[in-house]
C-alpha cells in the first residue's frame, strides 16, 4: 500500500495529458500527446547502500513512442521493497527535488528542492 502512495505522488508531480490525438509541430514532427511511467529493474545493492529503482517516462504522440528518459530515481534504504526517497529529474538527469517518507507510512513527509 505504501508503494502506491509514492506512485500517486509521481502522478501528481507530472500529470499527463489525456488526449491521444496525434498533431504535428510546424517542422512536421509529432507533438507529444501523453506519457506513461515505466519502472525499471531494481538494482539490489550490498548494505549499507540503498536499492535503486529507476522510473522511466515514455512520451507518446498518439500511439507512437517519440521519447523515453529517466524521470525519477527511487531509493529503498531499508530494503523492504518500498521507495523511501524519490528523486524527480529533469530531461538532462539533474535532480529537481527529492521527496522523503521518513517514517515509512507510505506518505511523503518532506520535499526538498
Amino acid at each position: 500500500m505504501r508503494f502506491y502512495a509514492l506512485w500517486l505522488i509521481i502522478s501528481i508531480l507530472g500529470a499527463s495529458c489525456a488526449s491521444t490525438e496525434k498533431t504535428l509541430s510546424p517542422d512536421g514532427k509529432p507533438l507529444p500527446t501523453h506519457f506513461t511511467l515505466e519502472s525499471g529493474s531494481v538494482e539490489k545493492k550490498a548494505k549499507p547502500l540503498p536499492d535503486y529503482i529507476p522510473i522511466f517516462v515514455n512520451t507518446y504522440a498518439g500511439e507512437q513512442l517519440v521519447g523515453r528518459h529517466l524521470g525519477y530515481k527511487g531509493w529503498d534504504f531499508n530494503k523492504d521493497g518500498v521507495i523511501d526517497m524519490l528523486e524527480v529529474l529533469d530531461a538532462d538527469g539533474n535532480v529537481l527535488r527529492r521527496a522523503y517518507d521518513w517514517n515509512r507510512d507510505g506518505t511523503v513527509d518532506e520535499v526538498r528542492n
